[in-house]
Parts: structure tokens; C-alpha cells; sequence
């Protein structure tokens, strides 16, 4: 079964309250999931930074939702990443790119049917998360490594999420004849290599095996 990182047997029935920014703009946006994750990465010790991110994109994603913002529109035009969503918020909030090309984006989300101002107005900090997190939602703020089932089921997900993104990516480039083939299916291995032993692995050997040649003392 492929891991859904939007669901949590602990959170699912946990119900998402206007407390705090995050609980309002969660249910404002219509993503009260999003709330109740945050709280499960956060127990399984992701960082507040990406915890922010995270939730971002998700409000970015469920705006374009909303909008009706399909492969087809202008705003897909605009950018270069298959992760449309990510792109936005990477360009919207962390100054990705040129004035010029958030000036641009910017005005073909607006083009689009996207409520810009109210948007960029919605998207939280690292702090707000850390805030909500302990005041809201009793999750402790201390630092917590996460769980090797966590790593697996993230690195799948990771490699899943990318895959998707290759594959629609790929099959727009042959819906818009850019790419003169038959249908195609992309497939992703992951490899990683060792800097000190220098043995490569595919992702899910190592995740087996979970050590390398180096720290085998066999």
C-alpha cells in the first residue's frame, strides 16, 4: 500500500479548532487535514521550518483547487518545476527567481481566478507552527529523531511524489507534441552511495539492510 502523508490513524479524528492562524486558515482553506499532520510529522520529529513549508504548499495547492487551475492554464506556462505548487510558494514566498517572474506569476494566478493578496496573507511561519503546535495542539516542542518506520514511509512517498511529477510532466510534453512518441511510463530508482566506503545502494536496498559495507562489523 503507497503511504498517504496526509493520514494519521492518532489525528484523523482529532477535530481542528479557529484557535490560533493555523486553525483558522486551515478551515478556512478547507484542508483541517493539513492541521492534524503537522501534528503527526511534528511528533515523529520533523522541523518547524519544514512543517511551515509543508503546510504553505498545501494552502497554495488547495487555491489552485479552487480556481480550477488545470495542466492547461497559463500559470503551468509560467514555470519550469513539475511540482507546480511547491514552485509557486518557492517564488511567491522565498524570493525564488527574479522580481520580474513574481511580478508575472503573480498575475497570471490573479489571471487565473487566484485570490493573491488573501493567499500570501494566509501562509504561516515557522513560529506560528511552533505556537500552534504546543499551545493549540499539546504536541511538545522538544526535539524528537524520527522514527525509522517515518524515514521509510517519507522516502517513499518522496520517491512516488517525484515519479508522478516526472510521469504528468512527460505526458503533457506528448499532449502538446513537444514530445513525438508513443505513451510513455516513467519509472524512478533511487540510488545512494556512501561517501566513506563509496558503496552505491538503490533506496530500498539500503532501507533493508540499513547499513553499509563500512559500518558492517559482520
Amino acid at each position: 500500500m503507497d503511504f498517504d502523508p496526509d493520514h494519521d490513524d492518532r489525528s484523523d479524528s482529532e477535530p481542528v479548532s479557529e484557535c490560533c492562524k493555523v486553525g483558522r486558515t486551515s478551515l478556512s482553506f478547507d484542508v483541517p487535514d493539513a492541521a492534524r499532520e503537522i501534528a503527526s510529522r511534528r511528533r515523529d520529529g520533523e522541523s518547524y521550518r519544514d512543517l511551515a513549508e509543508y503546510f504553505n504548499v498545501r494552502l497554495v495547492e488547495r487555491a489552485l483547487e479552487r480556481a480550477d487551475v488545470d495542466s492547461g492554464r497559463s500559470v503551468h506556462a509560467a514555470l519550469v518545476a513539475g511540482d507546480v505548487a511547491a514552485e509557486v510558494y518557492r517564488i511567491l514566498r522565498s524570493g525564488g527567481g527574479s522580481d520580474i517572474r513574481r511580478a508575472e506569476l503573480r498575475a497570471r494566478l490573479a489571471d487565473a481566478g487566484v485570490d493573491v493578496e488573501q493567499l500570501e496573507s494566509a501562509f504561516v511561519s515557522h513560529v506560528t507552527i511552533r505556537s500552534h503546535l504546543t499551545e493549540c495542539a499539546d504536541v511538545d516542542a522538544r526535539e524528537s529523531p524520527p522514527s525509522f518506520e517515518q524515514t521509510v514511509n517519507t522516502t517513499q512517498w518522496a520517491r512516488t511524489r517525484a515519479s508522478n511529477v516526472i510521469q504528468s510532466t512527460l505526458d503533457r510534453a506528448v499532449e502538446y507534441d513537444q514530445l513525438r512518441t508513443g505513451p510513455l511510463e516513467a519509472e524512478l530508482f533511487v540510488r545512494v552511495t556512501c561517501d566513506e566506503c563509496g558503496e552505491s545502494y538503490y533506496l530500498a536496498e539500503l532501507l533493508d539492510s540499513r547499513t553499509c559495507s563500512c559500518q558492517d562489523t559482520g
